[in-house]
């Protein structure tokens, strides 16, 4: 009898899949803050995968670069101390800033989220990042201001030599209107903060981020999230690439029957995946170890047996568990035991 190894589901598997979007992360923690977090999928009807730094910061939200249309597992580097969330695109907060008078020299506006602000200060004289030139109307200044918070401007006269783009937002201005934008689709975790010094601006901080559809969630003491899938792929087509890189995936337990078993595993392109086999009598009591340093074939489609010497053929359960993945992107695998 032929089967196939099958990784398994996380406790909790994906909820939903994208619908060809960047996703949006966010835990609920901020220990998790300094942790990256290893997204594998299909972007472009290609397997892909990506590495997401959640930031220092803590607990702020963090979107993907790729657009994924699918989603295999997603995993930390080690257990999350929060909830992680996966999310598709929601809605984004925006709000405005209307240069109601020109400001004084030395007001001040500050933006952002709460903990994480960008402070900018109106001047006539530049000598500092983050200044912004007071122009001779409002349209002017407004201008300026707009030019400051995405550094599309000309440093030395809309705004201070070392202006950076901000983190957090981006605008549009239509006169003295400054339109500013969350530059990711969500509710923010630590929501937004604007104030100002002087009396020059009317200000609506931004508002209206919700998060799309929850896709998947990591929970505490836990380091990922995947979905089932099976390694019985003989073609080893490109196309088709099944396993996950970067990951050591937990695998489900095989039944055998007692009868002596022949384990095979072949790949396409890419780095070693090791294997070992464990024996048990129950899909829970795998715990004796059988075969050792199982690799799965070269970097052509080759294919390697291992077979069990007669001693072991008494176990009714064998379970692999994946030793080693030298892999950053999937990559074309069968792997599966013939026994009887």
């Amino acid at each position: 009898m032929r089967q196939a190894f099958q990784i398994s589901a996380s406790v909790v598997p994906w909820s939903n899949q994208p619908l060809t979007e960047k996703v949006i992360i966010v835990s609920t923690s901020a220990s998790d803050g300094s942790k990256n977090l290893v997204l594998q999928g299909t972007v472009s009807a290609s397997p892909d995968n990506e590495t997401v730094t959640l930031g220092s910061e803590g607990r702020i939200e963090k979107e993907s670069t790729k657009t994924f249309s699918a989603l295999v597992s997603a995993t930390l580097g080690s257990s999350a101390a929060g909830t992680v969330n996966i999310y598709g695109q929601g809605n984004a907060a925006s709000g405005t800033v209307i240069v109601s008078t020109n400001p004084a020299v030395n007001d001040t506006l500050t933006v952002g989220l709460v903990g994480n602000t960008q402070v900018y200060r109106f001047v006539s004289t530049l000598s500092a990042a983050n200044d912004v030139f007071i122009g001779a109307t409002v349209s002017d200044t407004a201008s300026n201001l707009n030019k400051a918070i995405n550094d599309t401007g000309t440093e030395g006269t809309n705004y201070g030599t070392g202006t950076t783009i901000n983190e957090y937002l981006s605008s549009t201005v239509s006169g003295a209107i400054v339109t500013i934008t969350d530059k990711i689709a969500c509710d923010r975790y630590l929501g937004w903060t604007m104030t100002q010094s002087g009396t020059g601006l009317s200000l609506s901080a931004p508002t209206g981020g919700l998060n799309g559809t929850l896709l998947g969630s990591i929970g505490v003491g836990t380091t990922g999230i995947q979905d089932a899938f099976t390694l019985d792929n003989e073609t080893l087509d490109a196309a088709t690439a099944n396993f996950p890189g970067t990951i050591t995936p937990t695998f489900d337990a095989i039944f055998v029957g007692g009868a002596p078993f022949r384990v095979y595993a072949a790949r396409g392109t890419g780095s070693n995946v090791v294997f070992k086999i464990m024996g048990g009598h129950s899909s829970d009591t795998c715990t004796e170890e059988i075969l050792t340093g199982l690799t799965a074939g070269s970097a052509t489609y080759e294919v390697k047996p291992a077979v069990a010497t007669p001693a072991y053929s008494g176990f009714e359960y064998i379970k692999p568990v994946c030793t080693s993945n030298g892999n950053s992107s999937p990559i074309q695998l069968a792997a599966y035991v013939v026994s009887g």
